[in-house]
């Protein structure tokens, strides 16, 4: 999650943001074809991730790592042992990110900025029903 979901998921939601602060409102979203492209990558990235998530026995972090947010998330190895338990329902939780990153693909295809505020909060919601279920099931949310 750290090394493969984490970076593109980070940079796509950095290129659409809005910043409200006491000079106003400041709405970032990609403006040229070159920054939509980029924007792009990072979407496909999420969505081919997903496939990597559905093999089996594949580790969710390396031996003796621990969670960079201890006391909020999962041991590892209890996030394993939750996955083990039902993979299917791990499988849909890919499935779904990898239909809503392809919707964002989409979006992104017709530089449809409004639009991409939509997908990407979609997106989000897709990744926190699984953080939700896996990494922190009895804790709040993270904010980062």
């Amino acid at each position: 999650m750290v090394y493969v979901l984490g970076p593109p998921a980070d940079a796509l939601w950095a290129s659409m943001s809005v910043v409200i602060d006491e000079q106003g409102t400041l709405e970032k979203v990609p403006q040229t074809d070159e920054e939509w492209e980029v924007a792009r990558g990072y979407a496909i990235q999420l969505a081919e991730a997903s496939n990597l998530l559905q093999i089996p026995g594949r580790a969710i972090a390396r031996p003796g790592e621990t969670p960079q947010f201890p006391g909020i998330d999962l041991e590892f190895d209890e996030i394993e042992r939750l996955i083990d338990s039902d993979r299917a329902a791990w499988n849909e939780f890919a499935h779904d990110l990898h239909d809503k990153s392809m919707a964002v693909v989409e979006v992104i295809d017709a530089q449809d900025a409004d639009g991409l505020y939509d997908a990407g909060a979609v997106l989000y919601e897709a990744c926190e029903a699984c953080h939700k279920t896996y990494w922190f099931p009895s804790g709040p949310p993270r904010v980062q």
